[in-house]
């Protein structure tokens, strides 16, 4: 492999690992958002075992938008 091909490729691993070290929490918060409280703190970084729907009109009568 040429030098260029691989400063080519260590750019663009290093572009990869910089956008999901990025993206991942807002992975997590998208998640929790669909998560008991409990759930929350117990299973913190991954999906949902079971999928709660009502966060977002508790959140939306809670805010000022509702006012």
């Amino acid at each position: 492999m040429s030098s260029v091909k691989r400063h080519k490729a260590l750019v663009a691993l290093l572009g990869i690992i910089v956008s999901l070290t990025w993206i991942y929490p807002f992975v997590i918060i998208f998640f929790g958002s669909f998560k008991n409280r409990s759930e929350i703190f117990t299973n913190t970084l991954w999906v949902p075992q079971e999928v709660v729907t009502d966060n977002y009109p508790k959140a939306y009568s809670n805010s000022r938008l509702s006012n």
